[in-house]
């Protein structure tokens, strides 16, 4: 083993770990905004009598705001091409900004870290939810918007099993290309 792989097999772990930490503080020091999108329903209410009244059809959705990240989510706008009735949980501040082609965005003036909110929405006729619905925004940037499809966590185990694994791949790398970049620099012999 020469010099330079001896550098390499000590630098490697010590590189690969600068790296995740300097990544981990970038992408660690901003809000994390998301938007669950949930599955779209239809009910059937029949007014009392039962028997003398048609059945009303009304149809239902949910968003869940989440900002899991570790700062506070400014000025959260959930644009909507029109506005459906609607109930948001846990009560909290909001505005609605109207527009003049009849858009309407619901605005949450902050969203703190961890910070979870469903806005619920109940509409009478079969408009397909593309065509209410359009985006979820923050001063910070477009909300990651996800279809909710429940799945379970991974376990503690699993994660860091995970970690460990891409730390010993990242190690691997950076050894690898110490190794190549010192043997052409500095051939041996």
């Amino acid at each position: 083993m020469n010099m330079w792989q001896l550098v390499a097999a000590f630098a490697a772990p010590i590189v690969a770990a600068l790296v995740i930490w300097i990544l981990n503080r970038i992408l660690e020091k901003r809000p994390r905004l998301i938007a669950l999108i949930g599955h779209y329903s239809t009910f059937t209410l029949r007014s009392p009598p039962p028997s003398t009244a048609s059945p009303n059809v009304v149809y239902g959705n949910s968003i869940v705001l989440k900002n899991s990240g570790k700062k506070v989510a400014t000025n959260v706008r959930v644009a909507h091409n029109n506005l459906p009735d609607y109930r948001i949980h846990p009560p909290i501040k909001y505005r609605e900004d109207r527009q003049d082609d009849g858009a309407v965005e619901i605005v949450f003036p902050k969203l703190v870290p961890g910070e979870q909110v469903t806005i619920s929405y109940l509409f009478y006729d079969s408009t397909p939810w593309e065509t209410i619905y359009l985006h979820t925004k923050s001063d910070e940037g477009f909300a990651q918007a996800l279809e909710a499809i429940p799945t379970p966590r991974p376990t503690n185990f699993v994660v860091w099993s995970i970690r460990a694994f891409a730390f010993v791949g990242i190690s691997a790398v950076v050894y690898l290309l110490v190794s190549l970049v010192a043997s052409r620099l500095l051939p041996v012999g």
